[in-house]
């Protein structure tokens, strides 16, 4: 029947239910940690920046996006071009760390620059080859 089918919007959260679970479960098993450590979203980013790099600049990353959020907040209510300059460099900032965050992750296992590339522009397809390849983990690149 006409109801028991689902509906677009389902099936698609669906997919991305099954996509945030397995994409960092089996990378973090490869490095050695556990996969139900990747699904708790805090502390999964914490783990993957501790895999691919060093958690400091998780904390960093962390604290940046709380900054920027809170001075997007204000500036709803006052029209500042200093807070929305201070918005721009942190945001800035937190693109840079995230690139870099893709080299060491690729090198973490092992892959190269097109790898990299293609985890800094399409995110999703690339952490779904290195989950399910049989990469092998080489360490954190300090």
């Amino acid at each position: 029947t006409l109801e028991s089918r689902k509906k677009p919007a389902e099936n698609k959260q669906t997919a991305k239910a099954v996509y945030y679970l397995s994409r960092y479960s089996y990378s973090t098993v490869y490095a050695g940690e556990d996969g139900w450590k990747s699904i708790i979203p805090i502390y999964g980013d914490y783990i993957s920046y501790k895999i691919a790099w060093q958690p400091a600049y998780f904390w960093l990353t962390l604290v940046l996006e709380i900054v920027s959020s809170c001075l997007q907040g204000t500036l709803e209510t006052n029209d500042s071009l200093m807070i929305s300059m201070i918005i721009v460099l942190i945001k800035i900032i937190l693109a840079i760390i995230s690139i870099m965050y893709s080299v060491k992750l690729a090198r973490a296992f092992g892959r190269g620059t097109g790898f990299a590339i293609g985890l800094i522009f399409l995110q999703p397809i690339f952490m779904l080859i290195l989950g399910f390849g049989d990469d092998r983990y080489y360490g954190a690149d300090k």
